[in-house]
């Protein structure tokens, strides 16, 4: 073992060490030193390091948690308060929504104060002369007067029913249960059982009450609540489950997301309720109404749809794409078919139905102008023009069936055009579809097209009644085969011509008074017809010119009567009107609320993911920090290292002198 001493020594112990050095090679010498400085290097910077990681944690760390303490406070002061203000929102939003539907209600109970109020009728005393009466037809939501009508009665009673059991199915406090999953989706009420088993006995009483609920429904779409929707359509989705019958449960779901009924999402919501697979189904409709209801939906609406659809599973997808993708199967599909039918003479098949209706819904939420100009101009117009260029006995590229399923989406979707007012762009299509029939009728077009032909020139016939009427006539002319609704489109078409130039300017505005206000129109023509029979009544006593006495008393009743009819329509029109200002004002103002509370949420998001990047943020730069520390104590060792490395070679030098003068020395005494 070689003993290396310490070049710190005195003079003493350095003469003692040459002596060591004399059996010690230069390599060996090397070796031993590098190794006691790199003990040394280690030992050094240990300790330096340490001292400064203690130094830097105790300086840095108190900063660093005081400040994340302080941002985390700031932050959590600033949640509360928007937490707070959310609050306020939804309670907000709560109260509109039940001011919202006790105006309905409000609404609803005039209406049948007006219904229930007697019209004014005159009979002379003594005489055998019994007012005019007009047969006016029987109503649905009515109990009949016959006893043997038992069906009418039924309807009558079931309506009355769901009417006194009808409430919200998801009130806000449901609706975060089951977000949060405290509570299971809420089931068919035992009235509305009941009310199903009624109907589901035989499949003619099913069809009728599942007729008379689309019929309540769009008749009384401005007066009936929401609740009352909510169990209409619950029941007539709980009678197709019934039935297995999943196409008319999608109908349902189309017609209400077409016409954009109050809260659809919410309706759509609460179908899925009385059946909960009913949108579970693989077909074009079922793909387009989640792709429209994803669309139409807000705040936790959205969230409970994306829950029991599973969107975050499978999202429904991109509205462009689904266009695309559904009218290429459409012209694919060999399943196709006519079907044939006593009064329309030849349908569609229900899976052909689909695709139009999923067509006309998605095209419905990109307006008139783009369906024209990107779908009408640029694909179906092509398919029309490539079907006459086959020949007749062919049935491909397209068979006709697409080619009838084509009309009658032209058909559709020109209702669009119809709701926006684009008169012009409509009448040049109507115009085309016109020559196109009057050109090819009489060359061979099969029977089925040539129906569908006309029932797209009847659908579009507002825009150039005229027109339509003349194409009508030449078809039937030249047609050998007879249909009553044919006829029934030649006199309803004769009837509009005939009104259509002078009524053409006022049509938007009698539309649209005609959407708002169909109970008060329906309540001015009850009133016309009771002045039509005092009036009547009034010139058969004047013509008859009898009891003097008795005719100015029956006269100044009359002239009472008529003046009191008049206030009271004055008043209910009045009264209606402001009830539609009232409405309008509420749902606007619900939507506000709405908007500010999904905008609140979304600065929340923000906020906490704000909150994130600010503490990784400050890890990183404290990480940053220690990384800066790490090099400027690894460069300061460094530096150390040379130091020392310069000072061996000193003293190595110094030892080598010494050396060299000790043998110098021993050889001069020898």
């Amino acid at each position: 073992m070689v003993a290396i001493g310490n070049p710190g020594l005195d003079r003493s112990g350095s003469l003692k060490q040459n002596r060591l050095l004399k059996t010690v090679s230069k390599k060996e010498l090397e070796k031993a030193l590098g190794k006691w400085f790199t003990n040394a290097r280690d030992r050094e910077g240990n300790r330096a390091l340490g001292a400064q990681w203690n130094h830097d944690r105790s300086a840095v760390q108190p900063e660093v948690n005081v400040s994340v303490e302080n941002q985390l406070l700031a932050l959590k002061e600033v949640n509360t308060r928007q937490n707070l203000e959310i609050r306020g929102l939804k309670c907000k939003i709560s109260s509109m929504e039940k001011s919202f539907r006790l105006m309905e209600e409000k609404l609803y109970k005039v209406e049948n104060e007006l219904n229930k109020d007697p019209k004014p009728t005159a009979k002379r005393t003594g005489s055998d002369m019994s007012p005019h009466r007009k047969a006016q037809k029987p109503r649905l939501d009515a109990a009949s007067a016959d006893p043997v009508n038992t069906t009418q009665s039924l309807l009558s009673s079931a309506l009355e029913t769901l009417q006194k059991s009808c409430s919200d199915v998801l009130p806000t406090d449901r609706i975060h249960a089951l977000l949060t999953g405290t509570s299971e989706l809420p089931v068919l009420r035992d009235e509305e059982k009941y009310v199903i088993s009624e109907f589901c006995v035989n499949e003619s009483s099913a069809e009728t009450f599942l007729s008379v609920i689309l019929e309540k429904i769009k008749v009384e779409r401005g007066l009936m609540g929401h609740d009352l929707l909510q169990s209409l359509c619950r029941v007539y989705v709980g009678v197709c489950q019934q039935r297995g019958d999943s196409h008319k449960a999608h109908a349902l779901a189309y017609r209400l997301l077409k016409e954009d009924f109050l809260e659809v999402p919410k309706v759509i919501m609460v179908m899925v309720t009385a059946w909960p697979s009913f949108l579970s189904y693989e077909s074009t409709l079922c793909r387009a109404i989640h792709i429209v209801s994803n669309l139409k939906a807000k705040g936790k609406i959205f969230h409970l749809l994306t829950k029991y659809l599973h969107w975050d599973e499978e999202p429904p997808g991109n509205i462009h794409d689904a266009i695309t993708s559904t009218l290429k199967s459409f012209l694919e599909d060999s399943s196709l078919r006519f079907l044939e039918n006593s009064w329309y003479g030849y349908d569609l098949c229900p899976a052909t139905w689909n695709y139009i209706f999923s067509l006309d819904l998605l095209c419905a939420q990109l307006g008139w102008t783009w369906t024209i100009t990107n779908i009408i101009r640029k694909d179906l117009w092509l398919v029309l023009n490539t079907w006459l260029m086959q020949a007749r006995t062919e049935q491909t590229p397209f068979r006709d069936v697409c080619i009838a399923a084509v009309f009658r989406l032209l058909g559709r979707l020109g209702q669009l055009g119809l709701k926006e007012n684009m008169l012009t762009s409509l009448e040049n299509l109507a115009k085309s579809i016109n020559q196109f029939g009057m050109q090819n009728f009489s060359k061979g077009m099969p029977w089925e097209v040539q129906l569908s032909v006309i029932y797209a020139i009847h659908d579009l016939a507002p825009s150039n009644p005229e027109a339509a009427l003349k194409t009508l006539e030449s078809w039937r002319k030249n047609s050998t085969r007879f249909l009553q609704i044919i006829v029934d489109f030649h006199g309803r078409l004769k009837l509009y011509g005939g009104q259509f130039q002078s009524g053409l300017k006022l049509s938007n505005t009698f539309l649209q008074l005609f959407l708002f206000c169909p109970p008060v129109l329906k309540e001015r023509e009850q009133e016309r017809e009771a002045h039509s029979v005092l009036k009547s009544q009034y010139e058969s006593i004047t013509h008859n010119n009898q009891h003097p006495g008795d005719l100015e008393c029956l006269l100044c009743d009359l002239e009472g009567l008529l003046d009191e009819a008049g206030k009271k329509h004055e008043q209910v029109m009045e009264s209606n009107v402001q009830l539609q200002k009232e409405i309008y004002k509420l749902v606007s103002d619900m939507d506000l609320l709405q908007s500010s509370a999904q905008q609140k949420e979304e600065e929340l998001l923000q906020t906490n993911r704000k909150c994130s990047m600010m503490m990784a943020e400050e890890k990183y730069e404290l990480l940053m920090s220690q990384v800066d520390t790490l090099q400027d104590s690894v460069q300061h060792l460094e530096n150390k290292l040379r130091e020392k490395s310069r000072k061996r070679e000193e003293k190595t030098k110094e030892m080598g002198q010494e050396q060299e003068g000790h043998s110098f020395l021993q050889s001069t005494k020898r």
